[in-house]
């Protein structure tokens, strides 16, 4: 959706139509940006799920591991390793949406 909504933003701001061809790096730009924002929306629910899956942990339940999260880590603990999650995950998202939007014009047949 954030992906979508970059492209359509960036053609309007161009003055081209919302399906208008960009170019390869305009492509990664907006997958590597949406895929930034996504992680950061997400990434808190992945440090809670991956705790509470923790064998080492005897946490009694969600409310426990986000009051001890919160209390010895504060806001950061729940954003802890999203950088090299981001470092492992950032270049096959741009890959991917570089590629989708080459053969999605491919075969609509309105590649240049």
């Amino acid at each position: 959706m954030t992906y979508e909504a970059l492209k359509r933003n960036n053609n309007q701001y161009k003055n081209l139509p919302t399906d208008a061809l960009l170019s390869p790096w305009e492509y990664i730009v907006m997958a590597a940006v949406s895929k930034i924002i996504a992680v950061a929306t997400t990434y808190p629910y992945q440090v809670v799920r991956a705790r509470l899956q923790d064998q080492h942990n005897n946490y009694t339940g969600l409310t426990d591991v986000l009051t001890r999260t919160w209390s010895n880590e504060g806001a950061l603990g729940f954003y802890k390793g999203m950088v090299p999650n981001l470092v492992r995950v950032l270049p096959a998202c741009c890959i991917t949406f570089l590629v989708y939007e080459n053969v999605s014009r491919l075969l609509l047949g309105q590649y240049k």
